[in-house]
């Protein structure tokens, strides 16, 4: 029997703790009940069973609410943040984009732009690592969804201006009464200057088209059932969800796994040998997909899902009313010890045939699942396979003896806060 139990103490204190450190105080909570209430019929979910109920087989009864309310001011209502039908239509539309036979010709792009990567650096310098990944992943969501190349100045500055928007959106999410945008503070204005580029790219792409059989080209040809072409709205916010969800999540996990290799020598000894015995693809690449597994299920792309019941539901035997709100986090469920041996620590056999057959269901979740999953999760996960084993194959990464304490921050998805440094050698 599931149970139902309130957050113990005063509420403002919990809020400025959860505020303070989130997967900390939210980590906590799991010792409690399967579902926590935080306040205000806002709940924490502990349990497997509950997550497939509400992600799947009664996703039909939850919305994301306010949550895509507050992303939608930044992306507008594309695939993201649309509710109901609208979503639904937007999700089929948008599929072909990512069959299964339009893959062999993405990576054929992630493979140039990542040989590219290499070829700029040098031998013995220090490089931050997560602003390298970010650069690329952007490089290669440009090319492979809309055609279009960019150079290494404007990928900085596109980078930075994906970054700026994702603190702002990212921090609005958790906060009782976000910051209103007019107000001239720091992070607004940054904000504001990163909207405005990127708008700017989704008009330019918008009004000049590059050629190519790519989403762009599908969402300018795609016509409504009444006939009547996508407007440019939709359009644009389509391209402004790819550019700011399709990539990031993509570079972070990247980075986390720059990381996780470089304390494990004997690990990375083994992947060099894989990647000089199957230089040709991703499929053979046995041991790295489990590396890419085991590094998803610490940090996932996707750290929580929100989830709001605009009609009273019933979950696992549970009443609960009209307006309420669930916290579902892949991040706590994957650092579960109910579900997972030795939570906390990197084992890259985790995910071996054997080992993977005894995973407690619904309980490993990196990309979300049921019918509001990541569309483009098989494309990330393609992407990042092939970047790692590119790059790792040509150079090794070293940690820095000064870094600065390696700390996830979570916004979109967990990135490494204050980035990763590390010095680069050629193989």
């Amino acid at each position: 029997m599931t149970s139902v139990e309130k957050l113990s103490g005063i509420r403002l204190k919990n809020y400025l703790e959860f505020r303070k450190n989130p997967l900390v105080f939210l980590s906590e909570t799991r010792n409690i009940a399967d579902f926590v209430e935080l306040g205000a019929s806002s709940f924490v979910v502990h349990h497997p069973g509950a997550m497939k109920e509400i992600l799947v087989s009664k996703a039909s009864s939850f919305e994301k609410g306010s949550s895509a309310s507050i992303l939608s001011k930044t992306i507008g209502r594309g695939i993201l943040t649309s509710e109901g039908e609208t979503h639904n239509r937007q999700r089929k539309m948008t599929m072909p984009a990512f069959h299964k036979e339009k893959l062999a010709g993405y990576m054929k792009v992630i493979q140039s732009e990542t040989l590219k990567l290499i070829d700029s650096w040098k031998g013995g310098e220090t490089l931050c690592v997560s602003n390298e990944m970010m650069k690329l992943t952007l490089c290669i969501i440009l090319k492979t969804m809309f055609g279009k190349d960019i150079s290494e100045p404007e990928s900085d500055e596109l980078a930075q201006a994906v970054s700026d928007i994702i603190e702002k959106s990212a921090g609005d999410l958790f906060l009782p009464f976000p910051v209103p945008g007019f107000i001239p503070t720091p992070r607004n204005h940054r904000y504001h200057a990163g909207k405005e580029k990127l708008l700017a790219l989704t008009d330019e792409l918008i009004a000049h088209t590059p050629k190519g059989d790519h989403l762009l080209h599908l969402l300018q040809t795609t016509t409504l059932s009444n006939g009547s072409p996508l407007s440019k709205e939709e359009i644009r916010s389509q391209i402004l969800t790819m550019l700011i969800a399709g990539h990031e999540t993509t570079a972070n996990v990247l980075s986390w796994m720059w990381y996780e290799l470089a304390s494990q020598p004997e690990v990375e000894e083994r992947l060099v040998e894989e990647w000089h015995n199957t230089k040709e693809g991703v499929k053979n690449q046995t041991m790295t997909g489990q590396f890419l597994k085991e590094t998803l299920r610490l940090y996932p792309a996707a750290w929580v899902l929100l989830r709001e019941a605009p009609e009273p539901v019933y979950l696992k035997g549970h009443y609960f009313k009209k307006g309420a709100s669930f916290l579902l986090s892949p991040y706590l469920m994957h650092r579960n010890p109910a579900f997972f041996k030795n939570p906390d620590v990197f084992d890259v056999n985790r995910f071996s045939t054997e080992n993977a057959k005894k995973l407690t269901s619904f309980a490993y979740l990196p990309f979300g699942t049921g019918p509001r999953s990541c569309i483009g999760s098989q494309f990330a996960m393609n992407e990042a396979q092939l970047i790692f084993s590119l790059i790792g194959r040509a150079v090794h990464f070293e940690m820095l003896e000064n870094h600065h304490p390696i700390q996830a921050e979570p916004l979109v998805s967990l990135r490494i806060q204050n980035g990763l440094y590390m010095r680069m050698h050629k193989r």
